[in-house]
């Protein structure tokens, strides 16, 4: 922006971006207009040069120099392209572990009914009737909720060596809040209940109540992480006697919207605020230093890779992606290149 006190400055002031720092040609636009650049993979430092012009024809010029942080190529590869116009990509996920043609797991459904599982490489199940409500790889295998005549069905492709062996199914009463491994969490009402998954079927799991409204949920290993108007708990399976579901522990985390969490790294966010800890194994929360960043519009989601975060925004002017080091915004996706949902797995998006 034009400094406030500057009567006299000048239109034509201007910023110019060369890429790499070495480039012969720069990327120039008006001081003060609002500007995203693309930037590639040459090189390991951008460029900055601000030229602030009066009136009377004098100039400041200043220089800045932005190290780049890398992560993506400068193509695009196309893991999978969507050509049946009667079909809809609805969810994706990554199975961690397989091949790189065979890791991105896509529930796939059609306009007309029925649903495809399929990978980049190959469709796994192929569904003549019914819709996907939900799709989760576990690690074991794959989830899926599927509505089906106006019922909910539950059901659970097992993982032996490389392949999916055939669906178990049941009716379900309840929606999906996560899975991980044989266990399957499930919210029935104001209930957590759980399902487990054997070689012989499904064994119910009794629930507990919640008494707050439910925010959102992850699973973190054997646990359930959810998050309401008040905190944090945290629940697991007791096999003691009757298996039931066990609060493990709760923590004060009052007036958030929703959260992330990978391992023990846990984003919390309330609109424009977002707020990192670390999830201790009892439970308690452990707060690093500079762990509140203040963002450019209101977070809706996150995704956590590696030492970067991502944040989907709702900025004044557009969706994006934010890309933070730290508090340190390092990298923007606009809203042209957003999906409905982006995984961020293994330094790609």
């Amino acid at each position: 922006m034009a400094p406030v006190d500057m009567l006299d400055f000048d239109e034509s002031s201007r910023i110019r971006i060369f890429d790499p720092i070495d480039a012969l040609s720069s990327n120039d636009v008006p001081v003060g207009q609002y500007v995203m650049t693309e930037i590639n993979a040459s090189g390991s430092e951008v460029l900055v040069e601000s030229i602030l012009r009066d009136k009377s024809g004098n100039e400041n010029i200043t220089n800045h120099t932005v190290s780049k942080q890398q992560y993506f190529t400068d193509e695009n590869s196309i893991v999978y392209f969507q050509s049946a116009k009667n079909e809809n990509i609805k969810f994706i996920d990554a199975m961690v572990g397989f091949t790189s043609d065979s890791e991105l797991l896509m529930g796939i459904n059609r306009l007309d009914g029925g649903y495809r599982i399929a990978t980049a490489s190959e469709t796994l199940f192929d569904v003549s009737e019914g819709q996907l409500i939900n799709l989760i790889y576990t690690g074991t295998g794959i989830v899926a909720q599927v509505k089906v005549n106006g019922q909910h069905q539950l059901d659970f492709y097992a993982l032996e060596n490389t392949r999916f062996k055939a669906a178990q199914s049941q009716l379900i009463y309840g929606d999906i809040l996560g899975a991980s491994g044989n266990t399957i969490w499930v919210k029935y009402g104001d209930l957590i209940g759980a399902t487990t998954v054997t070689n012989n079927g499904f064994v119910p799991v009794a629930g507990l109540s919640l008494r707050e409204p439910l925010l959102a949920a992850h699973t973190k290993g054997n646990y359930l992480v959810v998050l309401t108007e008040s905190g944090l708990y945290q629940y697991n399976i007791d096999l003691q006697n009757i298996p039931q579901v066990h609060q493990t522990s709760y923590v004060a985390l009052p007036d958030q919207l929703g959260f992330s969490l990978k391992d023990n790294q846990l984003l919390v966010w309330n609109n424009t605020k977002l707020t990192r800890y670390q999830l201790l194994n009892d439970g308690s929360l452990l707060t690093p230093n500079d762990n509140v960043t203040e963002i450019s519009g209101n977070v809706l989601a996150s995704r956590l890779d590696g030492n970067i975060t991502w944040l989907k925004v709702d900025t004044d002017k557009e969706l994006q992606w934010q890309a933070y080091l730290g508090n340190e915004l390092v990298g923007l996706l606009p809203e042209e290149q957003l999906r409905d949902d982006r995984l961020f797995t293994a330094n790609r998006g």
